[in-house]
């Protein structure tokens, strides 16, 4: 994973030429946004890459004022935006989104508020309220997706005997009338490891052991302060793709469509009728006439 600054309070994060996903890095004064998000785009499209669409994760309420900037931004420059929350959005965010033909995607990891605090980090929203909101957004006329994950087994259901807990995800949204999902693998280290072990039961730990090539021993001894994971640490090839089907098999079984937000924005632009506009040859006019650019 690549980790670079864009202007001095966002940053993206993801491989270098994968899809662009904007987070703040610091407290940064909006004025800065479009600046950053000049930079960044013009130092990649000299690379040779096209960033047609651009998500925003929406982690905290501090992210509001920041996000409504940039997707404006980003449309009036030919991106489609998608904005990835991980709590409800205020008004003037879902002014913003609408305005541009956003793209909502709401993450949920569990129907358990401390799994999904787990995952997701201490200021995400329980699922009830992302659904509420996606409902809310669904309304305002945007397209809405669920990104369901980190799932893991154990936590999600268990190789080769059923995946209710997921099963119970996919039944929450179907209530939401959520209809569109995108489905994240999860990987484990050494933090994930310890705290999930005090969130869920003994018959899940081990079922999330096994997946990722961890024995009971091995557990044993995590629990008298052993680190067992120097780093992320993926599931063993074979549990990986019974999980992937057993997933998948639900998702057909529920009648929701697994399908990623890019699929979606695609022909939400063509909709639009995005062109899309190079940005680094306005910075460089900008630079020949006179205005620096740190």
């Amino acid at each position: 994973m690549s980790d670079y600054a864009i202007g001095k309070g966002l940053a993206g994060l993801g491989p270098v030429r994968g899809p662009l996903v904007l987070v703040r890095r610091a407290s940064s004064l909006p004025r800065e946004v479009d600046l950053a998000l000049a930079t960044l785009l013009a130092e990649r499209e000299m690379t040779g890459l096209r960033d047609r669409f651009v998500t925003a994760a929406v982690r905290s309420r501090e992210d509001f004022d920041w996000v409504s900037r940039a997707v404006r931004w980003l449309s009036d420059h030919g991106r489609q935006p998608i904005a990835r929350l991980r709590v409800a959005p205020d008004a003037t965010l879902v002014r913003a989104l609408r305005d541009v033909g956003a793209i909502a995607v709401v993450e949920v990891a569990s129907t358990q508020s401390p799994i999904q605090r787990l995952f997701l980090g201490e200021n995400s929203a329980p699922m009830g309220e992302l659904l509420l909101s996606a409902q809310h957004l669904r309304a305002a006329g945007l397209p809405v997706v669920a990104r369901l994950g980190p799932l893991l087994p154990g936590v999600h259901g268990s190789c080769g005997r059923g995946s209710q807990a997921f099963r119970s995800l996919l039944s929450h949204l179907k209530v939401a009338d959520v209809r569109d999902v995108e489905i994240v693998f999860g990987h484990l280290d050494q933090e994930r490891l310890v705290a999930l072990e005090a969130a869920v039961n003994p018959d899940q730990m081990l079922e999330l052991a096994r997946a990722f090539g961890i024995s009971t021993g091995e557990l044993l001894a995590m629990g008298a302060g052993e680190v067992l994971l120097q780093g992320p640490r993926s599931m063993a090839p074979m549990i990986a793709s019974v999980f992937r089907m057993e997933l998948h098999a639900a998702i057909r079984r529920e009648q929701i469509a697994l399908r990623m937000a890019g699929e979606i924005a695609a022909r939400q632009s063509e909709n639009f009728g995005r062109e899309f506009a190079p940005v680094h040859r306005g910075i460089l006019n900008d630079l020949s006439d006179g205005v620096a650019i740190s």
